[in-house]
């Protein structure tokens, strides 16, 4: 599981690492810049690992602060063929359309506990109102907002590229 924390962490970092609406301008990826992706991901976080230290708590928001603060990430992404934006929005497009297929897949079941948790007497209003919010923000990631059609289509098909990725991390 950590590997999963971490690399969505790093997605998120290298947004920040890289600039701010990355989206905007940015033509959809392509099938190799996805296997590209998929290829230097781990490296990359090796070597972040490596600058960093032990990047310890992957859910602490500084830990993200700091990871997105480390200026050398951009020169390995360059030494490596990478304008940093591109790779930041390859990576954050390939996170989120992943993580919308997973919520997909898991979100019946979700779905039902989180209904079924609305209905317990214990419940306080504002319990109920952060439990909205949450199921309102787990749809949302499942309709994979901002991910262009044809990149799901490339991250359906390598979903389990995509997985194996993920376990390398862990």
């Amino acid at each position: 599981m950590r590997g999963i924390f971490f690399f969505l962490v790093l997605a998120m970092s290298t947004v920040l690492i890289c600039g701010g609406a990355l989206a905007a301008g940015q033509p959809p990826f392509t099938m190799n810049e996805l296997a590209r992706c998929l290829e230097d991901t781990p490296d990359f976080l090796e070597y972040m690992e490596s600058q960093q230290g032990e990047t310890g708590d992957y859910e602490d928001p500084s830990t993200m602060q700091q990871l997105a603060g480390h200026q050398a990430a951009a020169a390995w992404l360059q030494k490596h063929g990478w304008v940093p934006q591109r790779f930041s929005y390859v990576l954050g497009q390939m996170s989120k359309g992943y993580m919308a297929l997973r919520l997909r897949q898991e979100g019946a079941m979700m779905d039902t506990q989180m209904q079924e948790a609305m209905k317990m007497p214990d419940m306080t209003p504002a319990m109920k109102a952060e439990m909205s919010r949450a199921m309102k923000e787990l749809q949302e990631a499942r309709e994979a907002r901002g991910v262009h059609p044809s990149e799901m289509k490339l991250i359906e098909a390598n979903l389990e590229n995509i997985l194996n990725m993920y376990e390398s991390l862990e």
